[in-house]
């Protein structure tokens, strides 16, 4: 104790003081140094989990651009799928038309010769009839003249050339 006097030190004093301090101590534990821990533990708890967030959001993204990649190539594919198939079809359908065309034409020029030999066979017919006639009209004009075997020879050879 003489210690304490020797620096002016009142033990009584001190004492009080540290059971003060022990006093203010124990309240600020209990009303702020507590709190503030927990406070600092939950703080604590929120970045973490807002970094594993952040780290399965970024997975997720990965994941998501991958599953991006295939749907777009599936889609390319898919699409050049379609594509060749349309060209096929118009490729068919073109050389189902050039077909049809073709049929066409060789129906119209069968049909054209039909119209012709019918054609070639009327006038036949009409150049027939009117060589009839025409014999017919000169052998009645023969037959009310003279008839001999010249003038008839004559004759039909006239007009064996003007048909031919």
């Amino acid at each position: 104790m003489q210690f304490f006097q020797a620096f002016g030190v009142d033990w009584k004093s001190l004492v009080a003081q540290f059971v003060n301090f022990a006093i203010l101590m124990f309240i600020l534990y209990k009303l702020a140094y507590k709190p503030l821990l927990k406070f600092m533990k939950d703080r604590t708890e929120a970045i973490a989990r807002g970094v594993e967030d952040a780290k399965r959001a970024k997975e997720l993204m990965a994941n998501t651009k991958a599953e991006e990649e295939k749907i777009l190539v599936s889609a390319r594919k898919e699409a050049a799928s379609i594509i060749e198939s349309a060209r096929v079809a118009a490729d068919q359908q073109a050389a189902a038309i050039v077909a049809q065309a073709k049929n066409e034409v060789v129906r119209v020029v069968a049909e054209g010769k039909e119209a012709l030999a019918t054609e070639r066979a009327n006038m036949l017919t009409q150049v027939k009839k009117d060589v009839i006639t025409m014999v017919v009209a000169s052998t009645e004009k023969i037959l009310q003249g003279v008839v001999t075997e010249e003038v008839d020879q004559a004759w039909l050879k006239q007009k064996l050339a003007k048909v031919k």
